[in-house]
């Protein structure tokens, strides 16, 4: 997808004759993906940098019709360092306001990118699905999420390691540790020494808890080596096979790309031409997903090759 187009202002230079309505239709000619941000900077002094929701109201509309928000930037002048990561939220949205979650009560109504939320609920039978919703800048949003086994059972585990099993029965917390495979009131793991086999006496009565002790000794030695680390893969990661489907080019068709990544986001796609497999092919390295263990240089740019199989 290419990315939108983004535009700022600040309110404390515009003219006074300036009314919404008149603002609005300056506007208008805009292209529907254009995200627009109102900025007002704050020259306080203050050496911590933030970003508020803007007292005036008055021109919020001018971002909100058009995807974006309306800040008061406070802590300027101040150094790029400090500023970067407060204003990257005008680059792409960082966070999912006035949360709500459908028949769970939270104690938060933002999400922040990278932050989770767990909520322990005591219930009969666990929902097969929930939605989520809230404002990503000022779109709203709303997904669907259904859990995955693997969830379930790190879920199963954190009822004990976040203390929250009290209210549950001997019986009941038997079934959770088991699935989670969590050491619990009712579950320990044994450890023996090599050549040894734990003894089986007790196992059968689940309801005892059982104590231990031990000691031991040992040592190793290890070594290694080290080569060239080598350079990540972009072309691979990019979805040829659906554009082939979606536009149908012709036998031998053949597409480069320029794409410029600042860790692990893809920050640019330059193509050379303009025609249909090409256009889908920009909007399927846009899709891609960096994993950060492997895209973590500063800045770093690729050129794809992509062709015909």
């Amino acid at each position: 997808m290419t990315p939108p187009r983004r535009s700022s202002t600040s309110l404390e230079l515009a003219r006074r004759a300036l009314a919404l309505a008149g603002a609005l239709a300056a506007l208008a000619a805009l292209a529907p993906s254009t995200v627009v941000h109102l900025v007002v900077p704050r020259l306080d002094g203050d050496d911590r940098v933030t970003m508020t929701p803007a007292s005036d109201r008055r021109f919020a509309a001018l971002a909100t019709a058009h995807h974006g928000i309306h800040v008061e930037l406070g802590g300027v002048p101040t150094e790029s360092k400090a500023l970067a990561p407060v204003v990257l939220e005008l680059v792409r949205p960082t966070r999912i306001e006035h949360l709500t979650v459908t028949g769970v009560a939270t104690d938060t109504t933002v999400l922040h990118e990278g932050d989770g939320l767990r909520v322990f609920v005591g219930a009969a039978r666990a929902p097969e699905q929930l939605t989520i919703a809230g404002m990503l800048w000022s779109d709203p949003i709303r997904m669907q999420l259904s859990p995955t086994a693997e969830f379930s059972r790190q879920t199963a585990a954190f009822v004990f390691g976040a203390d929250e099993y009290h209210d549950l029965s001997p019986e009941e917390m038997m079934t959770v540790a088991l699935l989670g495979r969590a050491v619990s009131p009712v579950t320990s793991y044994v450890a023996a020494e090599p050549g040894t086999r734990p003894s089986t006496i007790g196992l059968a009565d689940r309801s005892l808890i059982g104590h231990g002790s031990g000691a031991g000794s040992g040592y190793g030695v290890g070594g290694g080596s080290g080569g060239l680390v080598r350079r990540p893969d972009l072309r691979a990661l990019i979805d040829t096979a659906s554009c082939e489907r979606k536009v149908r080019p012709a036998a031998g068709w053949r597409v480069a790309l320029d794409v410029e990544t600042t860790r692990d986001e893809i920050v640019d796609v330059i193509a050379a031409t303009g025609d249909a497999m090409t256009a889908c092919l920009v909007e399927a390295t846009w899709a891609v997903r960096l994993d950060p263990a492997l895209f973590h240089d500063e800045r770093e740019r690729f050129h794809v090759e992509l062709a015909a199989r």
